[in-house]
């Protein structure tokens, strides 16, 4: 299993589409494990080019803070399994914690009522960099 986890600054982005990188996470979900964890540079913004690019690299699973609809259906046709509403945490502790079945997520963050207002905005208008 491979699982991408967008990351700023030694954790889980809020948002997934403005990252700075990404921690591409080999792990065994039987013994509940990370084989390897590795980090690398998020690619420019492009429309499509996400899904793409993590689908090409053997991810199957994308745990996000928050991410618009649009762009969890283009993963979800590339195969790929979303999880919104993940914690800001380190990205082996978000791994762990979802390998383990005990990973606690609040909804999609991008969707929530009062994120706009808060200073965010609505992923689902801005769904096409993915």
């Amino acid at each position: 299993m491979k699982i991408a986890i967008p990351v700023d600054q030694g954790v889980l982005s809020p948002h997934f589409g403005h990252c700075t990188e990404f921690a591409l996470i080999e792990a065994d979900p039987e013994d509940k494990k990370i084989i390897k964890i590795e980090m690398v540079s998020a690619p420019p913004h492009q429309p499509g080019l996400l899904p793409q690019w993590l689908a090409e690299t053997g991810c199957n699973t994308v745990i996000a803070g928050g991410m618009g609809h649009r762009a969890v259906g283009m993963f979800n046709l590339k195969g790929i399994e979303v999880i919104c509403g993940a914690p800001s945490q380190s990205p082996r502790d978000v791994a762990l914690a979802y390998l383990k079945g005990e990973l606690t997520t609040s909804g999609n963050l991008c969707d929530e009522p009062g994120f706009k207002e808060a200073g965010g905005h609505n992923c689902n208008k801005h769904d096409k960099g993915f």
